[in-house]
């Protein structure tokens, strides 16, 4: 069988390799003209001028209400309490029953009193006679001095036994008197601390209730010496101004109290352990919204003027103090350092560290970085 010899066929490789290796090139060319960096845009953000209105600038403290007056209403006497006379919680008038204790036993008292009373006026009257018997007769040489001193000096013994007397009549109708127990204010009685039937006064005055008034209602608060420098600063140092004065409360659940209080008292002198003065103001509350008790926060009223504002929240804080972020002319974020004020309902009033024509971040502050770039806008409205 004759034998088939097959000739190797060549592959041409290098063409091939050739393309590859231009293709991979290109790719690679493609990569590197892809993963050129690119800047982001710079951040989005919100930029108004600072209002600039009339605001009234305050002085804020906590304080708390106390009534007007506060009258503990306890027995004078020793005796059985018989009856309770009023509602619990209610309003009371001045001379309004209260309480009643047991007068047998000082009804007796007193009878016993008027009649020592009696004995020594008729002790008196009898003395007054004889003591004239015995002068007429030293008058006529019947009597010596020594009786008729001795006659003077019995008249004037039984002029103090009725003195005395008369002041123990006195003393047993007061004890009578105090079995009925009035109440010398008007206002809310609070409940009975004691029941009847209980023996009250044996070894103190038993307190049985009190009794608050309350229409008006002071508030007690404190300012620091600053506070009380710009306050006399502004309003003078005569105390006859003091109740030109407005005086404001917002109560604990945040609503401000409808009525205007007037400083009517202020000590005469600064807590050296505090550094601070107290102070106190009268509300009307005919309409009993306020309670002894309460804490509130007053607001003294200082002055009515302009004031630079901006949103409280806006303004930042750090080791070199106060700051809010503005943007320049050339949109580049600056940090500008500021010296704040008080926070009113309108705003953030800031002292001195702006003008009336920086650009204040207002929205966005949190994406902006001192010294770069941002794209403003005006916020709708400025």
């Amino acid at each position: 069988m004759p034998r088939v010899c097959f000739a190797p066929r060549r592959v041409h490789l290098s063409a091939t390799f050739c393309g590859l290796c231009a293709l991979a090139a290109s790719l690679g060319a493609c990569d590197r003209a892809s993963n050129e960096f690119v800047a982001p845009p710079p951040p989005a953000v919100t930029v108004a001028t600072p209002q600039v209105q009339e605001i009234t600038r305050f002085l804020e403290s906590p304080g708390r209400l106390e009534a007007l007056e506060s009258v503990e209403i306890r027995a004078r006497v020793r005796g059985y309490l018989e009856s309770v006379e009023f509602e619990p919680g209610l309003e009371v008038e001045q001379g309004d029953l209260l309480f009643t204790i047991e007068r047998d036993q000082f009804e007796a008292e007193l009878k016993s009193a008027q009649g020592r009373l009696a004995q020594s006026r008729a002790a008196l009257t009898l003395m007054e006679a004889t003591l004239e018997r015995v002068q007429r007769a030293a008058a006529q040489d019947a009597a010596s001095d020594l009786e008729v001193l001795e006659a003077e000096a019995n008249q004037e013994a039984a002029a103090g036994s009725v003195v005395e007397s008369e002041a123990m009549v006195r003393e047993a109708e007061l004890n009578l008197s105090y079995t009925q127990i009035e109440t010398p204010v008007t206002g809310r009685v609070n409940r009975e601390l004691v029941d009847a039937g209980n023996l009250v006064g044996a070894n103190e005055a038993t307190l049985l209730t009190t009794v608050l008034s309350y229409d008006p209602i002071h508030v007690y608060f404190n300012i620091n010496e600053r506070d009380l420098l710009q306050l006399v600063e502004e309003n003078g140092r005569d105390s006859d101004r003091r109740d030109e004065v407005d005086v404001l409360l917002t109560l604990a659940d945040g609503r401000d109290h409808d009525g205007i209080g007037r400083i009517d008292f202020v000590s005469n002198t600064v807590d050296p352990n505090t550094g601070t003065i107290e102070l106190r103001a009268v509300f009307d509350n005919a309409d009993n919204e306020l309670f002894p008790g309460f804490f509130a926060r007053v607001r003294v009223t200082r002055s009515t003027g302009q004031a630079m504002l901006v949103p409280p929240e806006i303004v930042g804080r750090d080791v070199a103090g106060s700051y809010v972020l503005v943007v320049n002319d050339e949109n580049i974020v600056e940090r500008r350092g500021v010296t704040t004020g008080p926070l009113v309902p309108e705003g953030r009033v800031i002292e001195a560290g702006l003008e009336a024509t920086d650009r204040v971040i207002v929205n966005g502050w949190q994406r902006a970085r001192p010294g770069a770039p941002v794209s403003p806008t005006e916020q709708a409205g400025e």
